[in-house]
């Protein structure tokens, strides 16, 4: 199984999946808690990314009859990136998306936990 249908069978967004040509040197996807992902991935020796790459959205220009891509932007709050690209072997890449995806769902776990611990007002 290819890394990207492991990581969208389990529910994790893959921006750009659809797109024929793939020519990033760092994996994105879309997670609900970033940062815990990134801790969580980084302790158990996948070299995750938050920082900036040239993945930028494209922001409406002032006077522009196109709306702001609010959506968009919302999701560039939540892209995390791996260090997948097209020399990593196969059975390298499936083996960092399973961690991923047991990560996320523990960091799923653990928010809605956190969640249910908030008092209600």
């Amino acid at each position: 199984m290819e890394g990207q249908e492991i990581l969208e069978k389990s529910g994790i967004m893959v921006p750009g999946s659809q797109s024929d040509k793939k020519f990033y040197w760092l994996y994105p996807i879309i997670v609900s808690d970033r940062e815990l992902c990134y801790k969580m991935l980084n302790n158990r020796g996948i070299d995750a990314y938050l920082g900036t790459t040239q993945l930028r959205p494209v922001v409406t220009p002032m006077g522009s009859k196109y709306q702001e891509p609010t959506e968009t932007l919302e999701l560039f709050d939540k892209i995390l990136y791996l260090p997948i690209h097209k020399n990593v072997p196969l059975p390298a890449v499936q083996k960092i998306c399973k961690v991923v995806v047991d990560t996320v769902e523990e960091v799923e776990i653990i928010n809605t936990r956190k969640g249910a611990l908030k008092p209600k007002i």
